[in-house]
């Protein structure tokens, strides 16, 4: 019904089945299509976990509102894809975006090099399951300011410089950075990891982080 509801109402030729992203959420997640044409059709969600490997069977949902997909929540779904049928061969895939855990980086400061400890800081919490980097900046070389304006395009880092001209030890920003993400970071995850760029934090065994407090 609704997919002639939809024809007569969005009279759009159908485009391939591409996807922008997908979003978990407490009880379901969404997977945002950029399709045109598929309002009230029947699809299929899948499910991948963080090595590509297909979790379960395909669950039946449709495109409801335009361009979204309601799915039922898988907890150890790393990727999602949508189909058309339900045995269908798939290739494109997108990470699903949980903001579950976020961190919060203890502000950089000092001229040093800091390119390697950032990149690996990032990797290695990716890993754990944080998805959302909160980064404060006192000071940055050149170099590491290149790779930090890499990871902000890609919409995994947000980044907060301070001003310049408010002149103190750099050490004594730590407290306005801890202040200023309880605030940004709240309502958007549920928890958030606070620390600094030389330290790792591991759950035991074979779990990530997320495994470990959900």
């Amino acid at each position: 019904m609704l997919a002639k509801k939809g024809k007569r109402h969005y009279p759009k030729p159908m485009t391939n089945l591409t996807l922008v992203a997908a979003y978990a959420f407490q009880s379901y997640s969404v997977v945002i299509i950029e399709a045109n044409g598929w309002y009230g059709q029947k699809v299929y969600c899948h499910y991948y976990d963080i090595n590509w490997n297909k979790l379960d069977s395909p669950v039946e949902s449709m495109v409801f509102p335009e361009f979204a997909v309601h799915c039922c929540r898988h907890p150890r779904a790393f990727y999602m894809a949508i189909s058309k049928n339900k045995d269908e061969k798939l290739s494109l895939r997108v990470p699903v975006i949980d903001r579950t855990v976020d961190m919060c980086l203890a502000p950089l400061y000092g001229n040093e090099s800091k390119w390697l400890l950032f990149a690996e800081l990032i990797e290695h919490y990716k890993l754990q399951g944080v998805q959302h980097f909160y980064i404060y900046v006192k000071d940055i070389d050149d170099y590491s300011r290149l790779l930090i304006d890499d990871y902000e395009k890609s919409g995994e880092i947000e980044v907060i410089y301070f001003k310049k001209e408010q002149d103190r030890p750099a050490m004594d920003w730590q407290i306005v950075g801890v202040m200023d993400c309880l605030q940004r970071s709240r309502h958007h995850s549920r928890y958030a990891i606070f620390t600094d760029l030389d330290e790792r934090i591991m759950a035991l065994g074979n779990q990530t982080l997320v495994d470990y407090i959900m």
